[in-house]
């Protein structure tokens, strides 16, 4: 039997690419290392403008999403701001 090829969707797109915002937004709050380069590098605005666009692209594809992958972006988004908030207090200590 030959496996139909479709392409991939938007949405599966906009997944996938909210999953590279979030690892990005990891490594620029400075807790995990560039995954290219090895190296811990912060910038908080980075990191803040990546959770930010998380939060718009979710508002555009929430309506297509099933409960858990809504749940779950969600999750992350709510872990991504804690961290943020942890990580900005570090910094004014």
């Amino acid at each position: 039997m030959k496996k139909e090829n479709k392409p991939i969707s938007v949405k599966e797109i906009i997944l996938s690419f909210i999953g590279v915002l979030a690892q990005t937004s990891w490594e620029y709050m400075g807790l995990v290392a560039n995954s290219i380069t090895g190296k811990v590098h912060k910038d908080m605005d980075e990191a803040k403008f990546a959770i930010d666009t998380i939060d718009v692209l979710l508002e555009k594809i929430k309506s297509k999403l099933t409960k858990k992958e809504l749940k779950d972006i969600e999750r992350t988004i709510d872990d991504l701001k804690i961290n943020y908030v942890m990580q900005l207090n570090k910094e004014g200590e």
